[in-house]
């Protein structure tokens, strides 16, 4: 309905006393309707999500795609390591800041690209990031000269590798709810197959074709691998577009705030095996129970690995120095490894106990 609301104008040319006798009629275009419902508010509580089905279990595929691309990758690091020693006649220490901050990088952009995917921006965050990855491996292969490969396999894939991981472990959670461990497990084995595939690929060629086509090869795969993921991935959950980067009060919750300070050790240590003993592959399954509203989860979930960011960042240059102080003896770097992640362990443990107390088995 138009409300009418007349108003006494004098018109050009006439008295007052004229135009009081003849009111203009002004039409006020406010929509009264008062009987619209309003928007339906989400409630993490009485969601179900499919819990299976092709669709559901499609999705745990890009993500198994998703987790060998970007944390299969990074595990290559140690064939790329010792390469780097021989052509570029540079100490340990200094060459692992290259996958140092390709993993730093990869943690700390996990913060906005899981914002970005509870905001409903998935499937393009995830292109981007695709790009990014596959062209920092193509011109890795191009590079000559420390400062190229830091660019390239460092900057431009690191960002790539967060930008695509960090929406996939939202998509996936948001399919199941009693399922979701399994499901997550499941997607999380692409690591542990990406870190034999890559390794292996690049251990293989480089000898047989060089260093440059065998990388050329290693990034062929890659770009497989992000297509098929990018063509698959599809949000299911309505997207949370207000709300911080940053949610100061996770911090509050016991059960966040000791998983946190155990990832954080637990990474500080991880990446020195990585980086130092190529052939040891390590699957990395985290799963996200840091909070109950699914639309929350790449939000809390970037948090954590974003602090991650900084252990990863430290760890490998920190063992790389005391392998140098030791004169190439990786014994007191393997000791120094198993104490921070005993460290980190007992703090997971202090979350798991946080959450659910000391019942052995217990559903969170």
């Amino acid at each position: 309905m138009f409300a009418r609301d007349v108003e006494k104008t004098p018109a050009y040319g006439q008295s007052s006393v004229e135009a009081s006798e003849e009111p203009q009629v002004i039409l006020n275009p406010t929509i009264s309707n008062t009987n619209a419902p309003p928007p339906p508010v989400f409630d993490p509580d009485n969601f179900n999500p499919p819990d299976g089905g092709f669709r559901a279990w499609s999705q745990v595929f890009a993500g198994m795609l998703i987790n060998c691309l970007a944390w299969g990758y990074p595990a290559t690091f140690g064939v790329y390591q010792l390469h780097y020693e021989e052509t570029l006649s540079l100490p340990s220490s200094q060459i692992s800041w290259i996958g140092s901050c390709q993993t730093f990088l990869t943690f700390a952009f996990c913060g906005p690209a899981g914002r970005l995917a509870d905001a409903g921006y998935t499937r393009e965050t995830v292109l981007v990031g695709s790009v990014l990855a596959v062209l920092g491996s193509f011109m890795t292969s191009l590079c000559t000269e420390y400062w190229q490969i830091f660019l390239a396999q460092g900057v431009c894939t690191g960002i790539g590798l967060a930008l695509i991981f960090m929406p996939a472990v939202s998509v996936v959670s948001s399919y199941f709810k009693a399922k979701k461990a399994f499901a997550l497990a499941v997607a999380a084995m692409g690591t542990g197959v990406g870190a034999i595939v890559f390794p292996a690929t690049l251990q293989y060629l480089i000898p047989q074709i060089g260093f440059p086509w065998a990388v050329r090869c290693a990034a062929f795969v890659a770009l497989t691998m992000a297509i098929i993921a990018n063509i698959i991935l599809k949000p299911c959950l309505p997207p949370r577009r207000s709300g911080p980067l940053v949610e100061w009060d996770a911090f509050r919750e016991l059960p966040y705030l000791f998983f946190s300070l155990g990832a954080f050790l637990n990474f500080y240590a991880l990446y020195f095996g990585f980086f130092y003993v190529s052939h040891s592959p390590f699957v990395l399954a985290y799963y996200p129970v840091l909070t109950k509203d699914p639309r929350k989860m790449g939000t809390r979930f970037g948090m954590v690995q974003t602090i991650c960011a900084f252990a990863s960042l430290a760890g490998a240059p920190t063992a790389g120095a005391i392998i140098d102080k030791s004169g190439g003896d990786f014994v007191w770097a393997q000791v120094w490894g198993g104490t921070v992640l005993l460290m980190g362990a007992s703090m997971v443990m202090a979350s798991r106990i946080a959450s659910s107390g000391w019942v052995l088995f217990a559903k969170i």
